[in-house]
């Protein structure tokens, strides 16, 4: 069996686990632009883990979330269908920068 393509994101916020949790969680359940991508779109956390997985019929996406110094990391592991392999980078992009602006303020 082949795996699939995978892309990693990852991002240091300046907030604490909970707060970086929280944050991300709400975008994650919340962006219209996300569920519009896929119509199986699904979200599912564990927060005593700090730890996420969201679903589609494109795609799997597994979040975790640690404490570094005073603030925080998180690391998103999206693996791609073969059929989108060609916007592999396109997708790392656009959630580098998604994550990066909800982490910001």
């Amino acid at each position: 069996m082949r795996s699939m393509p995978k892309v990693k994101v990852s991002s240091q916020s300046k907030h604490s686990v909970d707060e970086t949790f929280r944050r991300v969680k709400n975008f994650l359940e919340n962006n219209d632009e996300l569920r519009q991508l896929d119509a199986k779109y699904e979200c599912e956390f564990n927060e005593p883990n700090l730890s996420g997985k969201v679903t589609g019929e494109y795609f799997k996406a597994f979040m975790t979330i640690q404490s570094e110094g005073d603030g925080s990391n998180i690391d998103i592991v999206v693996e791609l269908n073969f059929a989108l392999i060609l916007f592999k980078h396109s997708v790392q992009k656009k959630l580098q920068d998604k994550l990066d602006q909800v982490l910001q303020s």
